[in-house]
This record gives structure tokens, C-alpha cells and sequence, in this order.
């Protein structure tokens, strides 16, 4: 791409404007083909790569908040977001960016600066590898429709195998697990893929019990969540002491601290995490 655009670039020697289609594209066939939605957005970020460019801005209706705006009214739009931080909130609205867009522009290191065509005067939101060492929580995101599962094994496989056997599993129905924690012989996981769950547990019932539990919801509190910030996980922790947790996850990156709830909690812990993390006197405040 950045070969055959630099080509056609020369053609037009002195000119600072270009005008392209964002979705249309040749396949690998050399059939015109569609990239869906979200295809333009993956379009600039290959041209700005491509490029080298200073930044690549992409307006759109979808502001990245704070919060859940139908739980919490005020929640505001980020300023700033890191790459992997702007990668866990897609997850929970991929309406806000194409995921491809924002590995791309990761990649060639391209900051992305998303703007809102209906208030272009409005700051928006600047992604790139700044961290914002500053700001220790950036928004609280939640996912729907999410199934818990519990495995005990039944000691039918070694302990090692056991894992293994169940990341075959669902691999082998192409279910991405959402989040997992285990010990020795006992795994949780939770998806949000419910197209092949009954036959993932029917595969697992002879080498495990298997306890389910549906209507739950993902919650994560995003941000530079860095070892160094001790405080952080407590103040979470802290914050739902009277909300019952199915699951914790924390450590696999520093962006991201998730736990599982009932879906009927969900609002109650948003608001929770909304007042003890992201108001003004606990904002910015950590590490």
C-alpha cells in the first residue's frame, strides 16, 4: 500500500487534498469487495500508516465516555487514552472504532484522533502511546449477555491436562473465553459466544461438574493500573463490599482490572465504581 501510494502521490505534485472511498477494496481475488462497518475507519488508519502521518482523525457520533450513559447521566468524554486502553474499551462497544483501525495504527505508531462531526469544536479523544502516567483510571466499561462457568475436574485428566483440555475445547468451537481464573483443578471462565456453549459442555461433562450461570456482566475498570498502584485494586474492592463477586481478574496487563456480576448488580455497580473512582476527589488521585 505505501508503495502504490506513494505512487500515485507523485502524479499530483504540489496537491494537498485527496479524496478516497473508505469500504470499497479489491479482495484477494481482485473482486470489488466491502469492508463493512468500520471499513473506512480501517482505511485511514492503513493510509496514515502508510503515510507516516502526524495523526489520523476520524469523526464519529460514538464519543468514548467515562461510563455507561444510561446508568450514569454526567459521564464524560476521555481526553486522552493509551493504545491498550482504547483496545479493552472497543471491546465492550466495538461501535467506537474498528478493531483493525486501532491495531494499525498501533503498529506504525500513527496517534488517532477521534472527533465529533455534529460539535467539531469539541476536543475529543486522542489515542496514542502516551499513558498519562497522571490519570490512574480512565472509564468503567460493561458487557451484557456474558455466561459464567465453573469447572471442578473429576480427576479424570492430570491437573495439566485438564487446562488443556478445555482450551481444546473451545478452540475447537471457535469460543473465545472473555476472561479465566483457575486453581489446581478448578477453572472459571466467562464468554460472551453462547452459539456452541452446549456443545463446549456437553464435550467438558466427562472430565468435569460444571456449574452455569447466566445474565451476568463484565465490569472493568481501565486505566494504568501499574503494580505500583496499590491503592487501586483496595479502593475497587472496597467500593463493592456488599456486591457479590463471581470473579476477579487482575495482572494479565496494566490497563485493566475486571470482575463478574449479576446482570441485576450491574447498574448498582457502576454507580459504586462511579463515585469512589471518577469523581473530582478521587480523580486523577493513585500511584
Amino acid at each position: 500500500i505505501e508503495q502504490k501510494l506513494d505512487k500515485q502521490l507523485k502524479l499530483y505534485p504540489g496537491t494537498h487534498l485527496f479524496i478516497t472511498q473508505g469500504s470499497i477494496c479489491k479482495n484477494a481475488f481482485g473482486e470489488t469487495d466491502y469492508l463493512k462497518q468500520g471499513g473506512s475507519d480501517y482505511t485511514a488508519a492503513l493510509i496514515g500508516v502508510a503515510l507516516h502521518a502526524k495523526e489520523i482523525k476520524l469523526w464519529t457520533n460514538f464519543a468514548i465516555r467515562n461510563n455507561d450513559t444510561l446508568v450514569i447521566k454526567d459521564a464524560d468524554t476521555i481526553r486522552n487514552l493509551s493504545y491498550s486502553e482504547a483496545e479493552r474499551l472497543i471491546y465492550f462497544n466495538p461501535q467506537i472504532l474498528h478493531p483493525f483501525c486501532l491495531a494499525t495504527a498501533r503498529k506504525g505508531n500513527v496517534p488517532i484522533h477521534l472527533l465529533n462531526p455534529m460539535n467539531p469544536m469539541v476536543e475529543g479523544t486522542y489515542i496514542s502511546d502516551n499513558l498519562q502516567n497522571g490519570e490512574a483510571v480512565k472509564a468503567i466499561a460493561a458487557k451484557d449477555s456474558a455466561v459464567y462457568i465453573r469447572f471442578e475436574s473429576n480427576h479424570t485428566l492430570r491437573p495439566y491436562l485438564f487446562i488443556s483440555k478445555i482450551m481444546e475445547i473451545f478452540a475447537k468451537y471457535r469460543t473465545n473465553p472473555c476472561l479465566l481464573t483457575s486453581s489446581n483443578d478448578n477453572i472459571s471462565i466467562v464468554t460472551d459466544n453462547k452459539e456452541f456453549l452446549s456443545r463446549i459442555l456437553r464435550e467438558l461433562n466427562r472430565y468435569a461438574q460444571i456449574w452455569v450461570e447466566d445474565r451476568m456482566s463484565i465490569v472493568s475498570v481501565v486505566g494504568n493500573m501499574k503494580s505500583s498502584c496499590i491503592a487501586m485494586e483496595n479502593r475497587i474492592i472496597d467500593a463493592l463490599k456488599n456486591i457479590p463477586l463471581r470473579m476477579i481478574s487482575y495482572g494479565s496487563d496494566e490497563n485493566d482490572v475486571s470482575i463478574v456480576v449479576r446482570g441485576t448488580d450491574k447498574a448498582e455497580v457502576l454507580r459504586l465504581l462511579d463515585e469512589k473512582l471518577l469523581k473530582p476527589e478521587y480523580f486523577g488521585k493513585a500511584c
